[in-house]
């Protein structure tokens, strides 16, 4: 799932923690700021505002408000539900294809995302119904520096053209964004810097090369491949 599948799940953990907990002064913080819920700069504000794009998000909103304790396991489906629903939407069109303000999703959805949305029998209910797993660069031991390389891939955390021209004065669209490295006339992405430098063209389709490579077994080579290739783009 995508990393704010976690953030939120944290956040409902941190909410219910706050309820339980005996400490006198902790309890009038809470209140406090659940009386100033209006202002932007307090923290029920800001997860409120974050939970108002859920479906059915009435009840976790209105549980918020009066101080009472959210089932997590009831929200964590809600909210499973809601990321498939996306993934769903986005399914049939490439990165290139997607609006702007989703290419990171549908990027991450194609490329990285665990499970694969478009994975053959993904949306039935019994894998549906399995708990996620963390991708498996973030369960193992490896030098930090590695792991924020992997990190820096998976969300678009790079100068690559494609990304780094999105910030320029003049944006141009996606499909300008041509790699200056090479004279293949090609965007100048994750799905053609990494697969291309590896595997031969006729290996097989982009995102189906680039999750061929990113699923290897041995992830410290991985990520040591993916630091040396961020590292040319500084």
């Amino acid at each position: 799932m995508t990393i704010f599948y976690y953030w939120f799940r944290c956040t409902i953990r941190f909410w219910n923690s706050l309820l339980s907990s005996n400490n006198p002064l902790l309890k009038k913080i809470v209140r406090a700021d659940l009386l100033l819920a209006n202002r932007s700069d307090t923290w029920t504000y800001q997860v409120l505002h974050a939970l108002q794009d859920l479906p059915t998000s009435q009840q976790f909103l209105d549980a918020i408000r009066s101080r009472q304790t959210i089932n997590q396991r009831q929200f964590e489906l809600t909210f499973r539900e809601h990321i498939i629903g996306g993934w769903r939407d986005l399914d049939i069109l490439t990165p290139h294809e997607a609006h702007h303000s989703s290419r990171f999703m549908r990027t991450y959805h194609t490329h990285f995302g665990v499970p694969l949305g478009n994975t053959s029998g993904w949306w039935d209910d019994r894998k549906r119904n399995q708990k996620p797993v963390l991708p498996l660069y973030l369960r193992l031991d490896i030098p930090s520096n590695l792991s924020r390389a992997l990190s820096c891939l998976r969300l678009s955390g790079h100068n690559f053209l494609v990304q780094g021209m999105r910030h320029d004065r003049n944006r141009r669209p996606d499909e300008l964004r041509i790699c200056d490295r090479c004279d293949w006339h090609t965007i100048q992405d994750e799905e053609h810097i990494l697969p291309y430098l590896i595997f031969p063209p006729q290996f097989e389709d982009g995102p189906a090369r680039l999750r061929t490579f990113m699923n290897q077994p041995d992830i410290f080579g991985v990520a040591s491949f993916v630091a040396k290739c961020l590292a040319l783009f500084p």
